[in-house]
């Protein structure tokens, strides 16, 4: 079932509306399942920010797993541009502290949150000495797979 699940994975350009954000990067494509580049108004649609791409792939196949579609990006500089397009449908953004790009994870929350309140984010790091925006909750790592969803979805 996981091989079929990873045949069926491909890459899409978004076309996004114009953004003003104070970061400037290389914004990368991200990575979309079929059912959320269909269907951008899925129930359960979470944000896997994380620059390492062995990380955000495991994070994506736990959530995959729990029956969500996933984006995944390697930078915030490509998460604002999802939040700004489709922020309204997150159910969960979960990101690293430390990203590709100019921006962090901490402002990627920070942006996520001003946009859109009561969206559930979790960050996770290494680093245990963070000041989060609020309603941010953090896990450190590494964590096992249970913590993260025990926070992240109930």
């Amino acid at each position: 079932m996981r091989g079929q699940r990873a045949a069926a994975l491909y890459q899409a350009w978004l076309v996004l509306p114009q953004v003003n954000f104070s970061h400037q990067a290389d914004v990368k494509p991200v990575i979309l399942e079929p059912e959320a580049a269909m269907n951008n108004s899925a129930p359960s649609l979470a944000l896997v920010v994380e620059d390492d791409q062995f990380q955000r792939e495991v994070l994506a196949d736990l959530l995959k797993d729990e029956n969500m579609d996933v984006i995944q990006c390697e930078s915030a500089e490509a998460a604002e541009l999802v939040i700004a397009n489709c922020g309204a449908d997150l159910k969960l953004l979960v990101t690293d502290v430390r990203l590709a790009g100019n921006a962090t994870g901490i402002e990627l929350a920070e942006f996520a949150h001003r946009r859109f309140p009561k969206l559930n984010i979790v960050m996770v790091s290494g680093y245990e000495r963070l000041t989060l925006p609020p309603n941010v909750r953090f896990l450190k790592k590494p964590y096992r797979a249970r913590d993260l969803l025990r926070i992240a979805i109930g």
